[in-house]
């Protein structure tokens, strides 16, 4: 550069591209997805309202999926515990008066069983007999258990509700639930 002009720049030859010349491979597609990335410009060739249809279709065949998985592989229920009822002649207990009341509690007893054993629980139960003894201590007393029922149940919850349903309760007797460790 001249000593003269110090903010002049040099001209330059510039005869050399007078053709064409290929750019790099795969610059153009750079070029076109920067552009598309910073919003500048929107891209070619996509039809959005296919694309919508197509998130739509595959939404439907994953609800599909799901409904035909829960068909072959159904969700298996928790298994069913054992309860048992333990049937007191405590506190408010009123015992039948007459030997006709006595055989229409008893039919209500095991009407009650057959319709927990008609829903599918296990059913099984006995009266016992008054005069029952504890031992161990020394001391002999008798427990107030006048008979249980063993049934079967998922929950806790499942099991206090159909407790709640015994006969025994309408008479003023204790109802105590109690799960069974195998």
């Amino acid at each position: 550069m001249p000593e003269n002009e110090p903010n002049e720049i040099a001209p330059v030859d510039l005869s050399s591209l007078a053709g064409e010349h290929a750019a790099a491979r795969g610059l153009e597609d750079k070029v076109a997805d920067a552009l598309i990335a910073k919003g500048l410009i929107r891209p070619r060739g996509r039809n959005t309202r296919a694309l919508w249809w197509q998130a739509i279709a595959a939404t439907v065949l994953l609800v599909l999926g799901f409904a035909v998985g829960r068909v072959w592989h159904p969700v298996v229920p928790k298994p069913q515990t054992t309860f048992v009822l333990l049937l007191r002649e405590q506190g408010n207990w009123r015992p039948a008066t007459t030997a006709d009341e006595e055989r229409r509690r008893v039919d209500e007893y095991r009407a009650w069983a057959r319709q927990l054993r008609g829903e599918g629980r296990i059913v099984d139960g006995l009266e016992l007999l008054p005069g029952a003894r504890a031992l161990g201590d020394g001391s002999v007393s008798d427990t107030g258990i006048a008979g249980f029922f063993t049934f079967s149940a998922r929950t806790l919850d499942e099991a206090l509700a159909v407790a709640r349903t015994c006969p025994h309760l309408r008479y003023g007797g204790q109802v105590e639930v109690r799960e069974g460790a195998g």
